[in-house]
């Protein structure tokens, strides 16, 4: 029995610009279409379709997915072997950053201040010396750049928390975005953008312009992209462009 893109949408919990997509990009194509042209998904979409949602949920990128399921030569259990190297490597990252967090609260609640060296810890390596002398030789002029300085330096370390949950939560929503597949100009990458914008804001006024020309950073500069691309290959390029498509 046939069903339209609407039934399959309503059956998975996807919406129909995802199957739009799956279908733009080769990864589901439809079995045919009505007069009116409407795509008709069948029983054969239907088991693949089962499959991508099955190796999108372990997080597979949909390229690789689609190179998976077209293989003659693919093997299921050599590619779950490879993914679950991958997962345990990840898991056992996460499990070092917990402990780090774990030291930092009890150091927090133990009243120590937030200096460099607190800083350094809660951003496991990144060192805010070297950061705070480009920002000044690049922005030292500029009045959100003097802003963004006095308003460092009031937070605490529960602020400082947040913060930094609500970057990661917002980074985790753009590669759940370009995991699932959803463009880059759909109404959830632009919620999405206006979040990650009034978060930013927290610091300085961020402009619309400004907000531009920090996507471009994140691709231009290796080390933003490595920070975006080491939770999901082409993050920081899917990031720049959704800002980009915002305007």
């Amino acid at each position: 029995m046939a069903r339209t893109v609407g039934e399959v949408a309503r059956l998975t919990g996807l919406t129909v610009r995802t199957l739009h997509h799956y279908d733009e990009i080769g990864l589901l194509v439809p079995a045919g279409r009505t007069e009116a042209g409407y795509r008709m998904y069948g029983e054969a979409e239907l088991i693949r379709l089962h499959d991508i949602l099955v190796w999108r949920e372990m997080g597979i990128p949909l390229e690789e997915i689609a190179r998976l399921l077209d293989d003659p030569g693919y093997d299921m259990t050599t590619s779950l072997r490879r993914h679950r190297e991958q997962l345990a490597a990840r898991a056992t990252e996460i499990e070092r950053r917990i402990e780090r967090i774990d030291g930092l609260i009890e150091k927090a609640d133990g009243g120590m201040t937030m200096d460099d060296d607190f800083l350094t810890e809660l951003f496991e390596g990144f060192d805010p010396t070297v950061h705070r002398d480009e920002a000044q030789r690049r922005w030292g002029s500029t009045e959100a750049y003097e802003v963004s300085r006095r308003r460092a330096v009031e937070l605490d370390a529960d602020e400082w928390r947040r913060i930094k949950r609500e970057g990661d939560e917002i980074t985790e929503g753009f590669a759940r975005l370009l995991r699932d597949g959803v463009p880059v100009d759909s109404e959830q990458a632009a919620r999405l953008v206006k979040t990650h914008r009034d978060h930013l804001s927290q610091f300085y006024p961020v402009s619309a312009e400004m907000h531009r020309g920090l996507g471009e950073m994140y691709v231009d500069d290796p080390r933003f992209q490595e920070t975006y691309d080491s939770v999901e290959p082409g993050l920081a390029r899917y990031v720049r462009d959704a800002i980009r498509a915002v305007g």
